[in-house]
């Protein structure tokens, strides 16, 4: 294959580094069942976030005791998404929504979930009101 590329036109110095922590806007780019180290079922879950980088999670959804947890995050991740209920794991994929991300050693953690702010309503017409100006009256 021959590539043609230069290297020059390509950002390089792309960062391994975790995200500051805060709150990202973010995409669900793929879910996929797991298997824990224990033999648990997982649901691992990959969103894509603002600046084009991606940040994994897995959700224990099979452990005997904390696996309610794992389904109270996707419940919340679900409601954030604009969901009111979720079948087959697939539907998540392509919804979004903003995530609180927190540093865990090198990489990211996800820590919660909200809906994405929506902009206020434009007005009826699509332009801005006119201010009469107090001399034109």
């Amino acid at each position: 294959m021959e590539l043609n590329i230069k290297v020059d036109d390509f950002n390089t110095t792309d960062s391994f580094e975790p995200l500051p922590a805060g709150w990202y806007a973010a995409t669900v780019e793929t879910e996929t069942d797991e298997v824990s180290k224990a033999g648990n079922a997982m649901l691992k879950v990959t969103y894509s976030v603002e600046g084009g980088r991606r940040v994994n999670a897995w959700y224990n959804t099979g452990h005997p005791t904390s696996g309610g947890f794992a389904y109270q995050d996707l419940a919340r991740l679900a409601k954030s998404c604009g969901l009111v209920s979720v079948g087959p794991s697939a539907e998540l994929v392509g919804r979004k929504c903003e995530l609180r991300l927190e540093i865990d050693g090198t990489y990211n953690e996800v820590k919660g979930y909200r809906a994405i702010p929506r902009s206020a309503p434009p007005s009826s017409n699509g332009s801005s009101p006119q201010k009469e100006d107090p001399w034109e009256r």
